[in-house]
């Protein structure tokens, strides 16, 4: 009977220990899926624990190099360490601002324990060692370590990268939605005194003989009335939100569509127009599209081709379809494999210097004397729109803009097509 007790004790023991594994086991499972970055410091300052997320954090990816990394040189340094002393409380920003040296952490550890409630929470910076600047909202505490009298830092870090970029973006929209209220009422207090213009300048051309000489004044006053209101509204379909309307649509057609518009154009500076299809398995794919925009986008490459060709130069529109398109991944950045199109623009003029390709999408940038330098932005905020993109290269002794488009619009949400375009 006493051997059956024995056992009992023992087994009773044996199954609690694998009770306190279980449990550590599944603590530590749960540790390892917390997004936040965790740190489990000695009094040296040493990395006794750190969990994936913080893994990530300090090397870019999980590695149980890590685990042996000096924390505190993995943070950003500064000066407010240096004149801390060991009954100070801590200061806001200190994890951001620690030195790293062996006297200074013990008085980092120091202070930490004297701070109120011996826990301390704000926003610091960790820098990976591939040099990369992380903001984290920061959070310690202390717990006792495994031998007796030890005491143990605990380092939660959670990563505000993303925070950050929703904070911007939401500031961009809210900057965007000022603006476009602010363009509305300019557009209406500069339309109105336009409208009396354009009616006086009709009202005098009506009452003067169309052989009076003072005729042509008033002409100018027309088309420049004409121009301020065109550029009012270039100015406003650019601020405005745009969400492309899609339709199924023929590019081919709507490339020749465009050729079509611009020939009266071409003939006057005596322009060769081409358009080209590369061939490719069966025929044209169909794609879904905002027809009338995509047509803007191809009408203004093709009549500022045509303005910047010398007389009897040559413009050519090229589509080239794939299955394999390199387009942009709005979602997680960089690009994905896919089926679209090519739209190129290629003309013989003079081209752009190479620092005005790097800045001609910008709004109201303009090379042009009167140009008022919305019409490629707008080109850009429309391709964008589509989920496609849109560049400029002088490519040997031709300037080429090239557009690429999905063959079916992967739309990026109208706050994150506005954040780009910002």
């Amino acid at each position: 009977q006493a051997v059956q007790v024995v056992l009992a004790e023992e087994v009773a023991g044996a199954q609690m220990l694998d009770r306190i594994r279980d449990i550590g086991t599944f603590n530590a499972r749960v540790l390892e899926t917390v997004s936040s970055g965790i740190w489990v410091l000695d009094e040296q300052g040493r990395t006794v624990f750190c969990n994936r997320a913080g893994q990530e954090l300090l090397t870019g990816r999980p590695s149980r190099q890590a685990a042996s990394l000096d924390f505190f040189y993995q943070i950003g340094r500064g000066d407010l360490v240096k004149d801390l002393k060991p009954e100070d409380e801590v200061p806001e920003l200190i994890l951001d601002a620690c030195l790293g040296l062996p006297e200074e952490k013990g008085l980092v550890l120091s202070a930490l324990r004297h701070a109120p409630g011996g826990t301390f929470r704000g926003p610091g910076n960790i820098t990976s060692r591939r040099g990369e600047v992380i903001p984290v909202l920061v959070q310690t505490s202390f717990m006792e370590g495994q031998a007796r009298n030890q005491t143990w830092l605990v380092v939660v870090a959670e990563d505000q990268r993303e925070a950050r970029q929703l904070e911007q973006e939401r500031m961009r929209v809210g900057q965007l939605q000022g603006l476009v209220e602010m363009s509305a009422t300019l557009a209406h207090e500069i339309r109105n005194p336009l409208m009396g213009l354009s009616a006086q300048a009709e009202l005098l051309a009506d009452r003067l003989p169309g052989d009076d000489p003072r005729i042509k004044y008033i002409d100018v006053i027309t088309r420049e009335v004409d121009r301020i209101n065109q550029t009012i509204t270039r100015m406003l379909n650019f601020v405005r939100p745009y969400e492309p309307t899609l339709a199924a649509a023929d590019l081919e057609v709507i490339v020749r569509d465009c050729l079509e518009l611009c020939r009266e154009r071409a003939l006057d500076k005596d322009v060769e127009l081409v358009a080209r299809t590369a061939p490719g398995p069966g025929a044209a794919p169909e794609f879904r599209l905002d027809e009338a925009q995509i047509k803007q986008v191809i009408l203004n490459l093709v009549i500022n081709a045509i303005d910047a060709v010398p007389a009897a130069g040559r413009v050519q529109v090229e589509l080239s379809y794939s299955d394999e398109l390199g387009l942009p991944d709005r979602r997680r950045g960089g690009s994905v494999l896919g089926p679209g199109v090519v739209i190129e623009v290629l003309d013989n003029g003079p081209g752009f210097a190479d620092g005005d390709l790097a800045r001609i999408f910008r709004p109201f940038y303009t090379t042009k004397s009167s140009g008022t330098g919305l019409g490629l932005s707008l080109c850009h905020k429309i391709v964008l729109a589509h989920g496609g993109d849109i560049t400029a290269a002088r490519v040997g002794d031709a300037t080429v803009f090239r557009v690429v488009l999905p063959r079916e619009a992967d739309l990026p949400s109208a706050a994150q097509a506005r954040t780009e375009e910002a």
